[in-house]
C-alpha cells in the first residue's frame, strides 16, 4: 500500500501545475502548485537527511501554512517521525513535550518564536525558522539572548534537493506522533 508522501508524489506527477495549496491573504492569494510544494518539501528532506538520523523526532511549532505543510512533508520524506504540536501550548507544555517526543529540532514560526525558544532552553533542539525572512527580522530581535535558530526554509528551499531521494519507509516505520489537546489531562 502507498504511504502517505507517496500519494501525494503521485499526485505531483499528475497534476504538477495544478494547485495544491493556497491560502488567503489580505491583499492577494498566495498559491502553491504541486510541483513547488514538492520540491520545498524535499529540500526540506534533503536539509534533514544531513542533520539528523533516520527516524529523529522533529516537531513544528506554527501556524496553518503552506510552509507548515512543507516543512511536515519534508519530514516524513526524509523518514524522519513528525511532531506536529498545538500552538496554543505555553513554553512549559512544548518543553515537556519535546522532552517527552525525544525531538532534536523544531520548526516554528516568527509568531511562535518566543515561545519555542523558551521551550528549547537548555534542550539539545536546533530552532529552524519557518516564517519568510521579513518575517524573522522583528521576531529575532526581540529576544537577543535566546538560542538561536539553526536554519531557516528560505534557505532550505533556496539549497533546492539535489540528490536527495525520499525514504521509502518499512511497513512498521512511525510517520507522525501526535499528542492530544490536553484540554483534560496531558496531552
Amino acid at each position: 500500500m502507498p504511504t502517505f508522501y507517496e500519494r501525494f508524489q503521485q499526485s505531483a506527477q499528475q497534476f504538477p501545475a495544478k494547485i495544491a495549496l493556497e491560502i488567503q491573504r489580505q491583499e492577494r492569494t498566495e498559491s502553491l502548485t504541486f510541483a513547488e510544494l514538492q520540491g520545498m518539501a524535499e529540500s526540506v528532506g534533503g536539509w534533514l537527511a544531513g542533520k539528523v538520523n533516520r527516524d529523529a523526532r522533529v516537531a513544528i511549532l506554527a501556524a496553518n501554512h503552506p510552509r507548515w505543510v512543507a516543512a511536515y512533508l519534508g519530514i516524513i520524506c526524509a523518514g524522519r517521525v513528525a511532531v506536529p504540536l498545538d500552538t496554543a501550548f505555553h513554553a512549559d507544555q512544548v518543553a515537556k513535550l519535546l522532552k517527552d517526543s525525544g525531538a532534536s529540532i523544531l520548526f516554528c514560526d516568527a509568531k511562535h518564536l518566543a515561545v519555542a525558544q523558551q521551550a528549547a532552553e537548555g534542550l539539545p533542539v536546533g530552532l529552524v525558522m519557518t516564517s519568510a525572512a521579513n518575517e524573522q527580522v522583528a521576531a529575532t530581535a526581540k529576544s537577543p539572548t535566546a538560542p538561536k535558530p539553526v536554519a531557516d526554509l528560505d534557505s532550505i528551499f533556496a539549497a533546492g534537493s539535489i540528490g536527495f531521494k525520499p525514504v521509502v519507509p518499512a511497513e512498521g516505520d512511525l510517520a507522525a506522533l501526535l499528542y492530544t489537546s490536553g484540554t483534560t489531562a496531558d496531552p
